[in-house]
């Protein structure tokens, strides 16, 4: 993929996130499926990506993410690291 693209996909997803946000940490069914067909989980698109700060929504601080590493990715799209479960 050329890399003037990656960027703008990459300035796009940064975007689209907080917009999405309150619909994935709502854990609603098929919210990955979403998050596949939107592009946000594959990983080459988001090299190269600043960090970004959120909040946890199990434990209301407040973290440093990169969102080159896939669990940092998630955990800021879904507010936590672990799934509610464990």
């Amino acid at each position: 993929m050329p890399a003037k693209l990656r960027a703008q996909l990459l300035r796009l997803y940064q975007r689209l996130i907080p917009l999405l946000a309150p619909l994935t940490r709502l854990d609603l069914r098929g919210t990955w499926r979403l998050l596949r067909v939107l592009g946000i989980i594959h990983n080459a698109l988001w090299v190269g990506a600043p960090k970004v700060r959120a909040r946890g929504t199990m434990h209301g601080y407040v973290t440093e993410l990169y969102p080159a590493n896939h669990h940092d990715r998630m955990t800021y799209v879904f507010g936590h690291y672990y799934e509610t479960d464990v």
